[in-house]
């Protein structure tokens, strides 16, 4: 399955990576379209962002929509107990994974979280991989349906216009 992987500063290969599988908890979306963000330009150029260095292999991207293709898990509950997109459904994906622990997300904070992971950063080691594949798994809450007659290319917008 092809993939944006970004090896060093000037190094950037679209090259063959696994395809994923989804465990509980989480969707397998096919990629359709994604945003370049200004971190990715930056571990293009300049091999990281900030005090974020690459120091193994990454797939680039955090702005992606797609299509759900399955789920890891028959549970039908979505975020806040929202009903999920069903298979098929064309989704965009929230980039932000808040750990679910943290006094921030068990008072119900959690886009304060403290130790957040973010798809296509290198903040941590291992990094998240980022979103340029053919197909990415994430966690199933992560999935924002896109209202009926949006063009997706539209959606891959909505991360970094929100």
């Amino acid at each position: 399955m092809p993939g944006c992987v970004i090896h060093g500063a000037g190094d950037l290969r679209v090259e063959d990576v696994p395809s994923p599988v989804p465990g509980p908890g989480e969707a397998l979306v096919a990629v359709r379209y994604g945003g370049v963000c200004g971190s990715d330009l930056h571990y293009w150029r300049h091999g990281g962002v900030g005090d974020f260095r690459l120091r193994e292999p990454m797939l680039l991207g955090h702005e992606v929509v797609g299509t759900v293709v399955a789920y890891g898990s028959p549970d039908t509950a979505g975020p806040a107990g929202r009903p999920r997109p069903a298979a098929g459904a064309s989704v965009a994906v929230h980039p932000a994974t808040p750990c679910g622990v943290c006094p921030q997300c068990v008072d119900g904070r959690r886009n304060v979280c403290r130790d957040t992971r973010y798809l296509g950063s290198a903040a941590r080691f291992p990094h998240v991989q980022g979103g340029f594949a053919a197909r990415i798994v994430v966690p199933a809450e992560q999935l924002r349906a896109l209202p009926a007659g949006l063009d997706p290319r539209r959606g891959a917008l909505a991360e970094p216009l929100s």
